[in-house]
C-alpha cells in the first residue's frame, strides 16, 4: 500500500515463481518508489561508494540465486586456472576464453552447453569459479577413477562412492576441474550463493569485470501475484522485508489481498 504524498510503498508483497515448484513471498515493509534511492528527496544514482556496494552485492545474490533455482542444471562444477598456463588474476581474459570454449563445444556436438559460473579470489589475487552446467556432451566429460592422481579431496569422496568427472579439453587448457551430478539443486544452489560477498563483489568492480557469468536464454523468476500482504510467519526477516517460500501458488497466494486481480 502507498500513502498519500509518501515516497515509499509499505507492506507491497510479491509473489515469484521459481523454477516449477518454488515460489517465494517477498513483503516488502517500505519500498521506495522507483526513482528515489535515499530517504528523503535524494534521486537515485546520488548514493554513496558503500551503499552502492550494498546494492550491487544484493543484486548479485538475488540474479545468482535466482539464475540457479530456475534453470535445469545437470552438472556442478569447480573450475581451477593452472599458473602455467594463464595469468590466473586476469579474470576478463579467463572468462573470454572459456567463453570461446564453450562456443565450440556447441558447434561441434548442437548441445546448449548453458552455464552459470561465481568467481572466487584467492588472498594472493587468483581467481577459480564454482557454478552449474546443462547440457554437456558427453563426450567431454570423463570419470576420475582412483588409479589416477587426484587431489586428496577428490579421493576421499570416490571413496565415498561419488562419481566425479573431468573436462580433458578444459583441464589441457586451463587446468584441473571437476563436475559432478546435482542431486539437490536447491542446497548446490545456497552452496553457490556463499561465494557472493562484499568482498568479491568490490574486487570485480575494481576490475571492471563480473560477479557472475551465465549464458544467455537462461529462464528467469516469474511474478505470480503483487499486492498487499494480509499477515504470514516469515522463515526470513529483517529490517528492511520479510519471506516465505512455498511448494505451490495456492499457498502463497492466501497471505496476498487481491492476488487474483496483478499478474
Amino acid at each position: 500500500m502507498r500513502h498519500s504524498h509518501s515516497l515509499y510503498i509499505f507492506n507491497q508483497g510479491t509473489i515469484y515463481k521459481y523454477g516449477e515448484k518454488r515460489y517465494k513471498l517477498v513483503c516488502m515493509k517500505a519500498c521506495r518508489v522507483p526513482g528515489y534511492e535515499i530517504d528523503g528527496f535524494t534521486r537515485k544514482g546520488e548514493a554513496g561508494n558503500d551503499e552502492k556496494l550494498d546494492n550491487n552485492l544484493r543484486r548479485a545474490f538475488a540474479a545468482v540465486e535466482e539464475l540457479a533455482l530456475c534453470n535445469d542444471w545437470m552438472w556442478f562444477a569447480t573450475l581451477t586456472i593452472d599458473k602455467t598456463k594463464y595469468d590466473r588474476k586476469d579474470l576478463g581474459k579467463i572468462m573470454k576464453d572459456l567463453a570461446q570454449l564453450l562456443r565450440d563445444m556447441r558447434k561441434k556436438y548442437g548441445t546448449r552447453c548453458a552455464y552459470l559460473l561465481v568467481p572466487e579470489q584467492h588472498k594472493d589475487g587468483a581467481w577459480h569459479l564454482h557454478g552449474f552446467f546443462e547440457d554437456l556432451p558427453s563426450e567431454e566429460l570423463s570419470e576420475f577413477t582412483l588409479q589416477q592422481h587426484l587431489p586428496y579431496a577428490i579421493r576421499d569422496r570416490l571413496k565415498d562412492g561419488k562419481q566425479l568427472y573431468t573436462m580433458p579439453s578444459y583441464q589441457t587448457k586451463f587446468g584441473f576441474c571437476s563436475f559432478e551430478r546435482i542431486e539437490n539443486q536447491e542446497a548446490a544452489a545456497y552452496y553457490c550463493t556463499k561465494y557472493i560477498t562484499k568482498d568479491s563483489v568490490r574486487m570485480v568492480t575494481e576490475l571492471n569485470a563480473h560477479s557472475y557469468y551465465c549464458s544467455q536464454g537462461l529462464k528467469r523468476k516469474e511474478v505470480v501475484a503483487v499486492g498487499d500482504v494480509i499477515g504470514f510467519e516469515p522463515d526470513f526477516e529483517n529490517e528492511y522485508c520479510s519471506i516465505k517460500t512455498f511448494d505451490n501458488a495456492e499457498d502463497a497466494l492466501q497471505y496476498i489481498d487481491n492476488g487474483e486481480e496483478n499478474n
